[in-house]
């Protein structure tokens, strides 16, 4: 179940157990909740969370914009993204500042969940002008943004 989905069905939980009375109708709300988040799966309304990105400067990988967002404090944003070569897949976290065209690399790695929860190297800010490959990826994420 996604995080979306889960965090609404433990939400309504939370409130129809903290009412003190337990009436069919809470039951009844809670159960079509329930169900209802299972159908939006099955029929596959949601967004796909990954998205291609068109890399014309790397003709051999294949990258996917897997999610990102904001960092307000900082104005930048955060994105996953993932590469596959030759039947190999490693993933990676950006930090990109759409306004001022620079970026850094957060993260690397074979395994998504370590790139996501690992520690951020202390690279500064870089500009994407020279680096094509760095300008198509962030421009996929500052797009898909509306950045």
């Amino acid at each position: 179940m996604p995080a979306r989905c889960f965090s609404t069905l433990v939400i309504a939980c939370v409130a129809l157990i903290g009412c003190s009375e337990r009436t069919p109708d809470r039951e009844r709300v809670l159960r079509q909740l329930a169900q209802s988040s299972d159908v939006q799966l099955a029929e596959g309304s949601r967004e796909p969370q990954e998205k291609l990105i068109r890399a014309p400067s790397d003709k051999e990988a294949r990258y996917f914009l897997i999610k990102s967002r904001a960092r307000l404090l900082h104005g930048t944003r955060i994105a996953v993204i993932r590469k596959e070569l030759a039947g190999k897949v490693g993933y990676g976290r950006i930090e990109v500042d759409c306004a001022e065209r620079s970026m850094r690399v957060l993260a690397l790695s074979g395994r998504r969940s370590f790139v996501e929860a690992g520690l951020s190297r202390p690279v500064e800010l870089s500009s994407i002008v020279d680096r094509p490959l760095r300008r198509e990826l962030a421009a996929a994420v500052c797009a898909k943004n509306g950045a």
